[in-house]
């Protein structure tokens, strides 16, 4: 009995220290952590400042007045159109 009980407890220990998931960086993505507007040439320019996941890189990216006002600092921003930064 006893050995049923101390074999028990050891699966459940080592079924518990499974492979901790790796976490793959998206390179087309960072976060956001500045952004604002600009009044140039009569009408308003919506741009982002974000971090790159990969590379820690800051880039400067325009964006719709939509998407400007939905997204916040601190949010995940992915740019399916452009190379790696």
């Amino acid at each position: 009995m006893l050995r049923i009980l101390i074999g028990l407890f050891l699966v459940v220990i080592f079924s518990s220290c499974g492979k901790q998931e790796v976490i793959n960086k998206d390179c087309h993505c960072g976060t956001i952590i500045n952004d604002g507007i600009i009044y140039e040439q009569g009408k308003n320019q919506y741009w982002f400042d974000v971090e790159n996941s990969c590379s820690g890189k800051i880039k400067r990216i325009n964006s719709s007045p939509e998407i400007w006002s939905e997204t916040y600092n601190g949010d995940l921003l992915c740019i399916e159109d452009k190379q790696k930064w």
